[in-house]
């Protein structure tokens, strides 16, 4: 599984990648998380076990397949991409998203709180 948060704001934009890195000799159990903010990386790598809130709720999430979603010229815009094997998914919303994308919303601060621990930053 590969799971990527873009998040931009008007000071910039920062991406949260989760994802099993194949040429490690852990990756059945762990998964790499890369943090890109400000222009700097931040890589940690993560037991899986204790990725499964995240995972669950990537597994479960019931999501409307069009959602009504904002725009705006100021704020926050949000990009998530799923991959699983060949199956994948993106989405894209400002600010809020509709009821319909709300578990879009939980698995984004999930991500968010989990780059913010890797790059001992706070992230937007």
């Amino acid at each position: 599984m590969d799971i990527t948060l873009q998040v931009s704001t008007q000071a910039g934009e920062t991406v949260i990648r989760l994802f099993k890195d194949a040429q490690s000799p852990n990756s059945y159990k762990e998964f790499a998380c890369v943090v890109t903010v400000r222009e700097h990386d931040y890589r940690s790598d993560i037991p899986a076990s204790d990725l499964q809130d995240l995972l669950q709720a990537i597994r479960s999430a019931k999501i409307s397949a069009v959602g009504s979603c904002g725009l705006g010229i100021d704020g926050t815009s949000y990009k998530l991409t799923i991959e699983d094997g060949t199956a994948y998914a993106t989405y894209r919303w400002w600010m809020n998203p509709d009821r319909g994308w709300c578990d879009l919303e939980e698995i984004a601060g999930m991500l968010i709180r989990l780059g913010s621990k890797v790059s001992g930053q706070y992230l937007p």
